[in-house]
């Protein structure tokens, strides 16, 4: 075996206390770290200065539990071998041990895939430029050579026999055509359209005029084409390489299917207390950093995450034992955009550099919040009318706060529009 040449000490376990702020809530996270018996670091804030030195630690208060586990190579290899060897899976009330494989869902699965995808990885080096990611088998390669992408391309389609990999073609999506694998892969951009406009150009006898016409009219539909590529739960834009959401997660089930009630006397609270963390879970700086997206696309994902977590405040109001509680409700909803703008500004507060970045206020997070509330429940307003008009009363008052021309609710409202995006229609 290789591990037990790998494994040449023993090694000890570090437990310890990080008390860090996120999204305005101050949470405490238990820690536990191992270290070879040679790497191990006895003075808790000479270990605390070496991690600061690799991960750039910053307002986190760490706590020394003062525990030590001293264990042996023996004792791991063991637990290895256990867990690869001796995995029990019940089907029914039948128990079966599983011979081929390792158990799903193991921490060892997704270690061990990336020392295998990591060594294959290495028949293709990427150059100055280019971007090659990874989460676990799903890969993403960017690169500004054609000829460079066509090989990555070629490479991964026709596999590699040393490794026995091979791919899904029908999962493959490029911005560019492969001639040979045309009717497998999803092409993002259709050349057609270029190669058209290429060869009316060309001809010499073509007045000026018509080669503008033809020019404006090939633009305005190239426009209309899907330029977003799907990965790993990210939309990426394949000519400004911007991010946005991918709803398509919930196209194919009912949005109830991925949530949880509470029934009890406490459901309101459960519900704000969900309502929050799906906030938190979707305010990623992919999404609302300015650096990465143009202003008016950060605003149009904060919108859309408002307007997801709309979608689910009507499931939770359902399971709601007082049903005349309009009041709870609207406060609800103002102190979601509260803490939405608490999490976005602790996501991009430390990311945000020099004049190209812009951190919206306050009230922007809350007049979106408000109005993404408003366009969702405007659809139930039989049942939800003191909701909304309360939300519409709030709204006024908030528009004539804004004294700035930058970002007025005008300017907000043209760019998330006043009815719900096409894609939230196919949400059930």
């Amino acid at each position: 075996m290789i591990l037990p040449e790998i494994v040449e000490d023993d090694f000890i376990i570090r437990r310890y206390v990080k008390i860090v702020n996120e999204g305005g809530v101050v949470k405490r996270k238990f820690v536990r770290k191992a270290f070879q018996l040679g790497d191990y670091r006895s003075d808790f804030l000479k270990f605390l200065r070496h991690q600061n030195q690799e991960d750039n630690s910053h307002d986190i208060v760490f706590v020394d539990q003062v525990v030590t586990q001293q264990e042996t190579r023996e004792w791991l290899l063991k637990q290895l071998h256990c867990h690869i060897f001796h995995n029990i899976i019940k089907i029914g009330k039948t128990y079966y041990k599983q011979t081929k494989g390792i158990s799903q869902g193991s921490v060892i699965s997704t270690l061990l895939c990336n020392m295998y995808y990591g060594e294959m990885e290495r028949q293709f080096p990427i150059c100055q430029g280019e971007l090659m990611m990874r989460i676990v088998d799903d890969a993403l390669f960017v690169t500004p050579s054609k000829e460079r992408a066509f090989s990555y391309c070629h490479k991964m389609i026709n596999g590699i026999p040393d490794f026995n990999f091979s791919i899904n073609k029908n999962k493959v999506q490029t911005n560019f055509n492969v001639s040979e694998y045309a009717d497998r892969i999803t092409v993002l951009q259709n050349t057609d359209l270029d190669n058209a406009l290429n060869s009316i150009v060309k001809k010499d006898d073509l007045e000026t005029i018509m080669t503008s016409i033809v020019t404006k009219l090939v633009d305005s539909m190239k426009k209309e084409i899907e330029e977003w590529l799907s990965w790993c739960g990210i939309l990426l834009n394949v000519r400004t390489l911007e991010t946005s959401l991918n709803l398509s997660f919930y196209f194919s089930s009912f949005l109830v299917d991925s949530m949880t009630f509470d029934t009890s006397y406490r459901a309101g609270v459960t519900m704000k207390r969900k309502l929050f963390r799906s906030i938190r879970l979707k305010c990623h700086p992919l999404y609302i950093d300015s650096q990465l997206n143009s202003i008016d696309l950060v605003i149009v994902n904060m919108y859309k995450i408002l307007l997801l977590s709309a979608y689910k405040f009507t499931q939770y109001t359902k399971h709601l034992t007082k049903k005349d509680n309009h009041h709870f409700l609207v406060d609800v909803i103002t102190e979601l955009g509260h803490y939405f703008y608490s999490v976005y500004n602790s996501a991009v507060k430390h990311k945000i550099h020099g004049k190209n970045g812009v951190i919206l206020s306050p009230m922007h997070i809350q007049w979106l919040c408000i109005h993404a509330y408003i366009v969702k429940l405007n659809q139930h307003r039989s049942l939800y009318k003191p909701v909304v008009s309360c939300l519409q009363r709030c709204k006024i008052k908030l528009t004539k706060k804004f004294k700035e021309n930058f970002l007025s609710p005008e300017h907000l409202k043209d760019i998330c529009g006043c009815e719900l995006p096409k894609e939230f229609s196919r949400i059930r």
